[in-house]
């Protein structure tokens, strides 16, 4: 209860202090703005500053840097505005096109088009609630008039009133139009001093950063810088290549089609693709409009759509994959989030710096455990194992989906690897959560006929096969054309319902090898039953939890007793480590078996061990539908 009480807490501290930070970030928004701006830029000029300083010195390069890259976007913005000058000039020539459209457009919605039919309904749904309104309306109750004399009284005229502002004089007149300028050159001036001394003073700044993230974990802070500092320079680069390889197909294809500056709606289609989502919608809408505008028909519209959709199509899904691998690692979720909560807290500056903020926080989440939230929200790694997802989609009854996660890593991998990575840790963590009463009777019916289910979908398909060359005693195998597959196997679950479920999987894959196994399972009191026949070769013992290592060793008590002379194999699949074979004290020396395996592939291999030495054809793989091994009934075992 106090643990609880205590995480409670501590959640409810971490939204405090995230609230606290927000509130900052948006009452602080013209300090960090320029701040963050300021440290984009230094990510993207550090690459080339460390090359440059060797020949002119860090200030040098530091200066050059800096003014060569805010006179490219002062450049680039006087191109822009030089083209829209442009544009704006040749407009009144397109009024004619615009008109025609336009009247042809009010002619498909005439009398007859369904605009107008579903305009007309719409008035005349209002006109009958209008009746409806004015019929149940009560009339007001008349108002007693009061005595008037005999002559009315003369109404008055009302008189107009008229507002003039005085005259602006010489300085409110330069104030009124050099006032929207001098924000925007200000912040520009201020983003290149930033980046100056940040570019000049990198290192004392880092090192400034790590005594206060901590300076007595030096490896782990380190460690995060660095790879923000990465992750950050190489999406701001690939984004770069990425926008440049879009913007220059969709310029030259608009000069080609007949699309007038298209050399403007080339530049703005590089810059505007630094939104995400966003961008290439907004790129595309100016030249839209223009096709609209210039050709009297409409086949210039649906040319330029088409070069834009294609060019997209070409981008996305080719393009930005092979570039993007891996260098942001956020989710496709994380990146909408992240740009609607920047874009409300800064407007189109946080639009732009959504994604390298969000990169930085999900950094800080991986190397800082109290934040881990934030990698675990807006990463792109998976949060749960294969192993755990396999085993919630169990719990969940949904052995569909379990199946479909089978069959998509069998395609990579063979059965036995699944089988032991996936399906042998899912059931232990059933067995985990049984242990501490977590796991009801039940829920337990479902996991297990929910796993059976599976196993059943499972059965007549063909994969990889499970061996040899699998386990770990492979070299010591003969090939599968010499191996004997006339050894009688049998398979004896555990007392718990799990164990059976193991020992099931595990005669899936004998038989996936050749043989025919069949399951006994202990019954209550770890009762033996009567179909262990002396004509057993090989007895395979299957429990799911590695502290089953006194009933097992009564269970093969039980066995030398009835002199089967079978080679008897303990397995304790969830023990995490390979159990000692021969040194005194381990599993095998207490247990008194043969061998102790802790996979399903090693266990298959100690059957083919104690295969006779003569040889003969390979058994042939069952028809689908048929039954893989012979499951004898007995009641379920007690602890």
């Amino acid at each position: 209860m106090a643990r609880e009480l205590g995480e409670t807490g501590s959640s409810f501290a971490t939204f405090i202090v995230f609230v606290v930070v927000a509130a900052m970030l948006y009452l602080g928004r013209d300090i960090f703005v320029p701040l963050a701006l300021a440290t984009l830029f230094s990510f993207a000029l550090v690459p080339p500053m460390m090359w440059l300083r060797r020949y002119i010195g860090r200030a040098a390069a530091a200066i050059l840097l800096v003014a060569l890259s805010f006179t490219v976007i002062v450049g680039f913005g006087t191109v822009v505005a030089g083209q829209f000058a442009t544009l704006a000039e040749k407009l009144p020539t397109y009024q004619f096109n615009l008109k025609t459209k336009l009247h042809d457009l009010a002619q498909s919605a005439g009398s007859d088009g369904v605009v107008a039919r579903a305009a007309s309904m719409l008035m005349s749904l209002r006109e009958e609630v209008e009746k409806t309104t004015e019929g149940a309306t009560p009339a007001p109750a008349p108002v007693p008039k009061a005595a008037a004399p005999d002559e009315p009284e003369p109404e008055l005229a009302p008189v107009p009133v008229v507002v003039r502002s005085a005259p602006m004089g010489p300085i409110q007149l330069i104030r009124s139009i050099a006032g929207p300028l001098l924000a925007p050159l200000a912040m520009t001036g201020l983003v290149a001093l930033l980046v100056i001394f940040i570019l000049l003073n990198r290192e004392q700044l880092r090192d400034r950063f790590i005594r206060l993230a901590g300076a007595r974990n030096l490896g782990r802070t380190t460690e995060a810088m660095d790879e923000a500092a990465s992750r950050v320079s190489r999406y701001l680069l690939m984004q770069l290549v990425v926008n440049v390889t879009y913007g220059i197909p969709i310029g030259v294809g608009l000069y080609l089609i007949g699309v007038p500056n298209a050399v403007l709606w080339s530049g703005l289609a590089v810059v505007l693709r630094f939104i995400p989502y966003l961008g290439p919608w907004i790129a595309a809408a100016f030249p839209l409009v223009l096709a609209i505008a210039v050709a009297p028909g409409w086949d210039l519209f649906f040319w330029t759509a088409g070069l834009f959709v294609v060019v997209e199509l070409i981008t996305g899904n080719f393009i930005e994959p092979f570039l993007f691998r891996s260098s942001t690692g956020l989710s496709s979720i994380a990146i909408i989030l992240a740009a609607v909560f920047w874009t409300w807290l800064w407007g189109f500056v946080g639009l732009l710096l959504a994604i390298p903020l969000t990169v930085c926080l999900v950094v800080v989440g991986r190397h800082v455990p109290r934040l881990a939230f934030l990698e675990i929200l807006l990463g792109d790694t998976p949060v749960l194992t294969p192993a755990q997802r396999f085993y919630q989609r169990l719990l969940a009854a949904d052995p569909d989906e379990a199946t479909e996660q089978a069959e998509a890593a069998l395609a990579e991998q063979p059965v036995g690897a699944f089988y032991d990575e996936v399906v042998i840790p899912a059931l232990a963590l059933g067995e985990l959560d049984r242990a501490r009463g977590a796991l009801e009777p039940e829920r337990m019916a479902v996991l297990t006929e929910s796993a059976s289910t599976v196993l059943e979908n499972l059965e007549d398909q063909d994969f990889t096969p499970a061996s040899p060359g699998e386990g770990e005693a492979a070299s010591s195998i003969a090939a599968p054309d010499v191996l004997l597959r006339k050894a009688a196997v049998l398979c004896v679950a555990g007392g718990r319902e799990l164990d059976r479920v193991a020992a099931s999987f595990l005669a899936d894959l004998l038989q996936r090898d050749g043989f025919a196994p069949r399951i006994v399972q202990l019954g209550r009191g770890m009762a033996m039953h009567d179909g262990i026949e002396a004509e057993v070769d090989v007895i395979c013992l299957s429990f799911i939890t590695a502290s089953a290592t006194p009933q097992a060793r009564y269970i093969v008590r039980r066995l030398r007793r009835r002199r089967l002379g079978a080679k008897i194999v303990a397995g304790f699949w969830s023990q995490a480590q390979p159990a000692a074979r021969d040194s005194d004290g381990g599993p095998l020396a207490t247990t008194g078996a043969d061998a102790v395996v802790t996979s399903l592939r090693q266990a298959v291999d100690e059957v083919k061990k104690a295969l006779p030495a003569a040889s003969v054809a390979p058994a042939a793989r069952p028809a689908p539908n048929a039954t893989s091994f012979d499951l004898v009934p007995v009641p379920a075992g007690g602890e």
